[in-house]
């Protein structure tokens, strides 16, 4: 039992935000709370954002609750405790924050039968919680513009990626696969799928083959700088500037 006694340490740790204009933002995440989660010899940590209270629903919106799927930190340091197993690792970068929207990036990597690695994005308005699409920042015909940019690019991915592997090592279905999700793609997807980012804007889509064909996975972000979205701003726009 006492190779298995989880020891969780809490610690604050101050954070660097950038706003769009490159100077300090931390008066909306004030800090890093770390867990240290120890198993036999197996050693890890998660690293959570701390929200000011002066966010009370931002705080909600990133609680351990929403960023953990539902679990709180001490069920997944429980499940930890048991097998060193389940999310095993957090980390996470503010890719932008001002006064009215904050972007950040969320970085996990789990442990079982199928150990994994995955991102999950969110842009948030700070007084609300609630996500901010990017068609509040571009006008109709620029989110249309852009989420053609995108799916083209996404083509180009997948079909260098096909070319790359003689045709007996890449199944049929598995590039069908990917072209039809690609076809599915909507623009208000892909406006909800970003992070505002101090170059641009950097946008993405969720993979989605299964485990055993993984690797076909294409490269899926494109980052468009803000020089090419001037054209499409609009008016009232709170992080997007003429």
């Amino acid at each position: 039992m006492k190779n298995r006694l989880l020891l969780i340490t809490f610690c604050l740790a101050s954070i660097f935000c950038r706003a769009q204009s490159g100077k300090p933002n931390n008066k909306i995440i004030t800090g890093t709370k770390i867990v240290y989660l120890n198993y036999k010899d197996q050693k890890d940590s998660l690293h959570v954002p701390v929200v000011s209270e002066q966010y009370p629903a931002l705080k909600e919106a990133l609680s351990d609750k929403n960023i953990f799927n539902g679990d709180k930190i001490e069920e997944l340091a429980a499940k930890y405790n048991g097998c060193g197993c389940g999310i095993i690792s957090l980390y996470y970068d503010i890719a932008l924050a001002n006064d009215n929207v904050i972007s950040i990036m969320l970085y996990y990597d789990t442990m079982g039968d199928h150990p994994d690695s995955y991102q999950e994005w969110f842009t948030l308005d700070v007084h609300t919680g609630k996500p901010y699409p990017l068609t509040n920042e571009l006008t109709d015909a620029g989110a249309d513009h852009f989420a053609v940019l995108y799916k083209k690019k996404l083509k180009q991915n997948i079909e260098a990626d096909k070319e790359l592997k003689p045709e007996d090592e890449i199944e049929t279905e598995v590039y069908d696969d990917l072209m039809n999700t690609l076809n599915a793609l909507t623009t208000k997807m892909i406006m909800s799928n970003y992070v505002f980012t101090t170059k641009g804007v950097l946008f993405k889509s969720d993979d989605v083959l299964p485990r055993d064909t993984h690797d076909h996975e294409p490269q899926r972000t494109l980052l468009v700088p803000y020089s090419q979205l001037k054209p499409y701003i609009k008016a009232g726009a709170v992080v997007l500037k003429k």
